[in-house]
């Protein structure tokens, strides 16, 4: 399973600093791809093998200011298709995760509570996502039962619609 992000301060997408954008790339996508590159023969000598990455529904809300981090989960999500025609020659899936903003100290800290509640009147279901439910679905990802589903994107974000800005 892959995961890493770097999420910094919203800037204007022209205003972005150079010195952030490559370290955002990094993180979020260049890892995915150096991580699934050294696991890939420890892979193949996996009784179940899976490939699955954490991107992010930021993608398709386009969130203003947050230029480097949606152009590279969507990358995430790009390697996520291709790899899963690649290595479906394997029999290996592969798939990825895209989680709402998921509850950890991290962003309580950061919200105070000001930016989380309004965002569940753009939900069907008024929870916010939490460690416990985006390890559910990886885990069922990774089962016998989702051994032919690959080179899927899928949302668990409790059906946020939201385009707000988050910070």
């Amino acid at each position: 399973m892959n995961n890493a992000g770097i999420l910094s301060a919203a800037s204007h997408g022209t205003n972005s600093r150079k010195k952030r954008s490559p370290a955002t790339s990094i993180s979020n996508y260049l890892g995915y791809f150096l991580v699934t590159k050294a696991f890939y023969p420890l892979i193949l000598k996996s009784k179940t093998p899976r490939v699955i990455m954490v991107a992010s529904r930021t993608y398709f809300l386009a969130n203003p200011g947050q230029m480097a981090y949606v152009a590279s989960k969507g990358a995430v999500m790009g390697m996520t298709r291709v790899l899963a025609k690649e290595m479906g020659e394997q029999n290996i899936p592969v798939n990825a995760v895209m989680p709402g903003m998921v509850r950890n100290t991290r962003h309580h800290a950061a919200f105070s509570g000001r930016g989380i509640q309004p965002r569940h009147g753009n939900q069907a279901i008024k929870k916010r996502v939490t460690p416990e439910h985006l390890a559910g679905l990886i885990a069922f990802l990774a089962s016998d039962d989702a051994e032919l589903i690959t080179g899927q994107m899928i949302s668990a974000t409790a059906a946020a619609t939201s385009t707000r800005r988050l910070m």
